[in-house]
């Protein structure tokens, strides 16, 4: 199987687990900064004894580099800042219309790259308008609500704020796309995933405290991250960064159908009309990214 091929699967893949690792927040009752405390703690655990396994079964194992190390560091603070704000707008408007607005990432993501990567001569600057406007008429129409209910606009404002710091996470992981230090990046991402989570807990002081039995669901959801992340950098290992991103995008999708189908946050019967539409919109948003390079 060619190398291509390889990278194409990664991707789907990848765009199934980075759905997965969503449905434990919307499962959970902790508070949110508490979950994300514990989330981080799931995901450092578990980029370690990724370190710690290759190390030991790989004939040419990484060496920590401190200067990989020090670089991938803004991307763990990044993932850390959109968690938590992807977790408040999930416990706002659920995880269908969240992630909706968080799939703003990608057109946000390649517009940064024109900007700072200076990527204007390897991209075509319509086709990513036309997918901001495909993924922004599609969070519309997934948030139009035909019952008689409020829109929560914090919750919109907070999934927003996730698509902008996940976004900007991933231009600037274009710099770390050619090295083959990814247990070390990993590793880098979550010391300061959990430093980020930290602080974040100390400045809003949790006063609910939540049982034993509740922490296992966002040590969860930090384990699938962690595998999402891993799988990540393994397909830009195969597919240039912008197409294997841009195929990841794809989770929004599994997100909504798990938001709709498993959780009922939607009547589709009510709302076959405008949930078409935005399903539409979001493959269509993908489709056009995917074309969106030269």
């Amino acid at each position: 199987m060619s190398n291509i091929y390889i990278g194409y699967i990664l991707a789907i893949i990848t765009s199934l687990t980075f759905a997965v690792y969503v449905i434990p927040r919307k499962i959970s009752k902790i508070d949110s900064v508490r979950y994300l405390l514990w989330f981080s703690l799931g995901l450092l655990f578990t980029v370690l004894i990724f370190y710690i396994t290759q190390a030991i079964l790989l004939k040419n194992p990484e060496v920590i580099s401190l200067k990989n190390f020090i670089y991938s560091a803004p991307m763990g603070v990044m993932w850390a800042f959109g968690s938590y704000a992807l977790i408040k707008g999930i416990d706002s408007v659920g995880i269908s219309k969240s992630n909706q607005w968080k799939n703003l990432q990608g057109p946000i993501s390649l517009i940064l790259s024109l900007f700072l990567l200076r990527e204007l001569a390897e991209i075509k600057i319509i086709f990513v308008i036309l997918a901001g406007l495909a993924i922004f008429g599609s969070a519309l129409a997934i948030n139009i609500v035909t019952e008689k209910k409020s829109v929560n606009n914090s919750g919109i404002l907070y999934s927003f704020l996730a698509a902008i710091f996940f976004g900007s996470a991933a231009t600037y992981g274009k710099f770390l796309v050619n090295s083959n230090y990814f247990f070390t990046q990993l590793f880098s991402i979550g010391i300061f995933f959990l430093v980020s989570a930290f602080i974040i807990y100390t400045l809003k002081k949790p006063k609910i405290k939540g049982t034993q039995k509740e922490i296992y669901l966002p040590i969860l959801g930090g384990f699938l991250f962690a595998i999402s992340a891993l799988m990540m950098f393994l397909t830009y290992k195969y597919l240039p960064a912008s197409i294997g991103y841009t195929i990841i995008q794809l989770n929004a999708l599994w997100v909504v159908l798990a938001g709709i189908i498993i959780f009922k946050e939607i009547d589709y019967k009510k709302n076959m009309l405008r949930i078409n539409i935005g399903l539409f919109l979001a493959i269509f948003s993908v489709v056009t990214l995917f074309f969106a390079n030269k």
